[in-house]
């Protein structure tokens, strides 16, 4: 029965994910273009079959072929073509390469000598560590390869802040804090006080900004030169303002801020971060940033979306969106050089996506060498993601697996403004035939119905990379819930800036971050199981689906509720009605939990020795899910797992 229920569960999983397929409308006619060489002369294809000679052991036949290689005439040949020639002695002695040791490390050396920041000089620059030999890592550029045609961005060389004698850099952050309104009468809020343009509700966002930008960051930026009037951009705008606060969370505020000036200081010329685009798009760099992000790249990645704007390359819809939707479409890994080269791809009109992304990008599970992705902790696929390359031709030539390819596929979707996240299944253990990570990777995708969709036929449970909400594991699908209502987001979340937590989580239920204030102020209260019990029923009432979201913090409660010293009997009739009341969604959507991981083990494990109470909380669970295709099988198997040797039971 199990075998036939999980078989069902795949075969439904296929269906929908095949059914996740979009296409979109052209880019308008007169949008510039630039023609890149889609498959340059690299001379791919002869170390290819040199390394298959080798490994077939047809040494004379491979080395036959490497000396007409080397009787062409070098003109007109570029300089990865001519690398390529060396590059290709090695692939064929490489299967012997003990013996000819000293000839292989010539030619990776004569390949990296011609050229270590090519496409073959990164592949040389690889082996020869690999094989012990010392030699410089070559320099990283994101957008080298890519020429001058990207001017402004590829020679751009990124200004920073610059401690000087800021005329109101006094250190004592009299400016910011002499100017904050008070706000000592939040207990007498009213709804209108919240409204856009309300001095209430800027009150309330210049002492958030003050709070959690600190103090001594904001000094820091008054301090340099010209600090005072980049953050007058932020601090005088309610545009400005509000999209760096009413966005979702700030991971980092100080380096937001600080990301944000130093974008400012290098839009002085095109001045496009004063638009309405142009500031979404600065504000979303900056809210992305993370402890360990290089300034200069983040600066040269936002300038590579400054080019685009400029040149008019995101279609209308993407500039309609706002900064919290942004967010989504600017973090990293996204590539300044992808980003630039999928904008000016000459065909792009004639490109979809769909449940198996690109459709001429054929999926290579191994590169030139024969080698796996995976293999050699990764050392010989190193050279294919940072040679600089545009990735489009590094996946035709080198391939890669699932991870590359969805990172590729959500890439050109949010290029041009379509809304998607590389995502992944929860992490797989260790094997002898692989190492741990995510299971299998895959995409989410907004469609024109405004329904998000896993694209490359995965289970369900997925969650994204991109986690929105700065703590625990959350989803895509609950930002996009919580910006739903876009009034009751911004108003749960001044009213979280006010320190009305609970308010807040009800005035916009799907706003976990608010829930998580509201959860961290019982906990500092010290509330009593009369007032978690009250928690549960909030939580129930207003999340009627089982996200994985709201079982965390049910388990918080329980958890609570039971350190307060709640007997059994009572606890399991909390749990009884929490299963009760948090039915799982029957739409197969990446939101969804491993019901029988978290829920049932989590929260049964405290009735295994009390037999009773624990089948009346199964007997809910199931009572709850008896006409869910998804779960009832997970919750069966749950049983069988714990019953399967006392059939009466069971």
């Amino acid at each position: 029965m199990t075998k036939a229920f999980f078989a069902a569960g795949h075969a439904l999983a296929a269906v929908i994910s095949a059914s996740a397929c979009l296409s979109f409308a052209a880019v308008a006619a007169d949008a510039p273009r630039i023609d890149l060489p889609r498959r340059p002369k690299d001379g791919y294809g002869d170390v290819s079959r040199a390394n298959a000679f080798g490994a077939e052991g047809k040494w004379d036949a491979g080395r036959k072929f490497i000396a007409e290689l080397r009787a062409r005439p070098a003109e007109g040949r570029t300089l990865e073509e001519r690398q390529s020639v060396d590059m290709a002695e090695f692939a064929l002695l490489r299967h012997n390469f003990e013996t000819n040791r000293t000839r292989c490390v010539e030619c990776l050396k004569t390949v990296y000598d011609a050229g270590c920041t090519s496409f073959w000089g990164w592949a040389a620059y690889s082996f020869l560590k690999e094989h012990g030999e010392d030699v410089p890592e070559p320099p990283k550029d994101p957008l080298r390869g890519l020429g001058a045609w990207g001017d402004g961005v590829v020679n751009l060389e990124p200004k920073k802040l610059v401690t000087g004698n800021g005329e109101l850099g006094t250190g004592n952050g009299e400016w910011v804090t002499g100017k904050v309104p008070s706000i000592a009468c939040l207990g007498n809020i009213k709804p209108a006080d919240l409204k856009p343009g309300s001095p209430v509700r800027r009150a309330i966002l210049r002492k958030r900004l003050v709070e959690i930008c600190t103090e001594e960051k904001i000094n820091e930026v008054l301090g340099a030169e010209g600090g005072a009037a980049l953050f007058a951009r932020l601090w005088e705008d309610d545009a400005t303002l509000e999209d760096f606060l009413l966005s979702g969370p700030v991971f980092d505020a100080p380096l937001a801020l600080e990301t944000l000036m130093t974008l400012f200081l290098n839009d002085e010329t095109e001045k496009w971060s004063r638009t309405e685009l142009g500031r979404r798009a600065a504000v979303a760099v900056a809210l992305n940033a993370r402890n360990g992000d290089d300034m200069k790249a983040t600066v040269r990645h936002w300038a590579a979306f400054r080019r685009i704007g400029m040149w008019g390359r995101f279609v209308p819809e993407a500039a309609k969106r706002d900064c919290r939707e942004w967010r989504f479409i600017v973090r990293y890994p996204v590539d300044s050089a992808d980003i630039l080269y999928l904008n000016a791809a000459k065909d792009f009109p004639k490109r979809k996506i769909g449940n198996l992304g690109l459709r001429d990008i054929p999926y290579r599970k191994r590169n030139c060498f024969g080698v796996r992705k995976w293999a050699k902790g990764g050392v010989y696929y190193t050279p294919w993601l940072a040679s600089g390359l545009p990735r489009y031709y590094l996946f035709t030539r080198v391939g890669g697996i699932c991870e590359e390819q969805s990172s590729w596929a959500a890439l050109f979707a949010n290029a041009h403004g379509i809304m998607s996240v590389p995502a992944f299944q929860p992490e797989r253990k260790a094997t002898r035939f692989q190492p741990k990570g995510p299971a299998h990777l895959c995409w989410l995708m907004r469609q024109e119905n405004g329904e998000w969709r896993i694209c490359n036929n995965i289970r369900p449970y997925t969650g994204s990379r991109f986690t929105l909400w700065g703590k625990g594991f959350q989803y895509v699908q609950s930002a996009e819930r919580a910006f739903a209502d876009r009034t009751a987001f911004e108003e749960s979340e001044l009213l979280m800036f006010g320190g009305r937590f609970k308010e807040a989580a009800m005035r916009c239920p799907c706003n976990l971050t608010a829930w998580r204030a509201y959860t961290e102020s019982l906990k500092a209260s010290n509330a009593s199981s009369r007032d978690w019990k009250q928690y549960l029923k909030d939580l129930v009432k207003l999340a009627p689906e089982g996200r994985q979201a709201t079982w965390d913090f049910a388990h918080e409660a329980m958890d609570a509720m039971a350190a307060k010293g709640m007997k059994k009997t009572p606890l399991a009739k909390e749990a009884s009605r929490l299963f009760a009341g948090l039915p799982q969604p029957k739409s197969r959507i990446a939101e969804e939990m491993d019901f029988a991981k978290f829920a049932l083990d989590r929260e049964l494990a405290r009735f295994r020795r009390f037999p009773k109470l624990h089948d009346e909380v199964l007997a809910a669970a199931l009572a709850a899910n008896k006409d869910s295709a998804n779960y009832l099988p997970q919750i069966f198997a749950y049983a069988i797992k714990r019953f399967g040797k006392d059939k009466a039971r069971l």
